[in-house]
């Protein structure tokens, strides 16, 4: 059995971090501690097989929605066995609660811009719809008056009309 002890700099505090390397610790049958270190980074403290925290170290390296780990430094000893399972150590439960609104806060922010962009799309799609639907109509009414190859020759003209220039 090892230990490995872990400070994670980056943007890893009030993003959900803590929470991903708890799910990652679990899922690998790891036992330690997460918790935030002022001022801005994150400190890990895990025990295992070493196969399991290697891949453990390798699965901290993210760069995920909000997260985005800069640097893992990393330190290896023997265990110590001190951990019955792996938990996240919460500060003040202000600060957690606080914490966990500016996540909810900026997740929300990203959902609306999203929307925003979906709408925009739509949009666009709508629009072109409405263009090829007057163009098909355009083509019904007038492809037994006019030869092919000015069939062609009006419907690149009308497109070239419709269509914005970017």
């Amino acid at each position: 059995m090892q230990r490995v002890e872990i400070i994670a700099s980056g943007r890893v505090q009030r993003v959900g971090f803590r929470d991903l390397v708890e799910t990652i610790a679990q899922d690998l049958g790891l036992s330690g501690t997460v918790e935030n270190q002022k001022p801005y980074d994150v400190r890990i403290v895990a025990e295992g097989e070493e196969e399991a925290l290697q891949a453990f170290v390798e699965g901290l390296k993210v760069e995920r929605g909000q997260i985005r780990v800069r640097d893992l430094e990393v330190r290896w000893s023997e265990a110590t066995g001190e951990f019955p399972y792996f938990q996240i150590l919460r500060g003040d439960w202000q600060e957690e609660l606080g914490e966990r609104f500016d996540v909810a806060v900026g997740l929300l922010h990203r959902s609306i811009e999203i929307g925003e962009e979906n709408l925009a799309l739509g949009r666009e799609n709508v629009a072109k719809g409405r263009k090829n639907r007057a163009i098909g109509k355009l083509l019904l009414v007038k492809k037994d008056q006019i030869p092919v190859n000015k069939r062609l020759q009006y419907l690149s003209s009308e497109i070239s009309k419709r269509t914005p220039l970017r």
